[in-house]
């Protein structure tokens, strides 16, 4: 008799690519992907050197963005966690341009404008990296 078990993934998977960028994969657009993200996420932020160039791509997608006014006051509580934190360079790959200006605007209280950036083409993951590593 074979056992039919099915895999069930995480809300957000998240990796380090070799060349050091750390990667997040949402498999939901969900609030609670966000939360789930941050909470997996803070003991490897916190662990990391301050003076080190901490490079993300952000892949929404799977499933779309996240709720921007969750992951907004989310990301700012998280960060407020950091007073003194590495210095960010944040790729999101999305497959709509929908809601990339409102997302920019939250991001840019957030974050210096040169720290993010928004990729949507067919070649978007590759010049996301391309774009991290420059």
């Amino acid at each position: 008799m074979v056992a039919n078990t099915t895999a069930t993934l995480p809300l957000c998977e998240i990796s380090q690519r070799e060349d050091g960028i750390y990667q997040f994969v949402f498999h939901s657009a969900s609030r609670q992907a966000v939360d789930d993200m941050l909470t997996n996420f803070y003991p490897i932020y916190a662990a990391a050197p301050r003076d080190l160039l901490f490079r993300m791509l952000i892949d929404f997608r799977p499933e779309g963005m996240t709720p921007l006014t969750h992951s907004y006051h989310r990301v700012r509580n998280f960060l407020g966690e950091f007073p003194q934190r590495p210095e960010n360079r944040i790729a999101f790959v999305v497959n709509s341009t929908l809601m990339i200006n409102v997302a920019q605007s939250f991001l840019n209280i957030l974050y210096r404008a040169e720290e993010t950036r928004f990729f949507h083409s067919e070649t978007a993951e590759q010049d996301a990296i391309a774009w991290l590593l420059r």
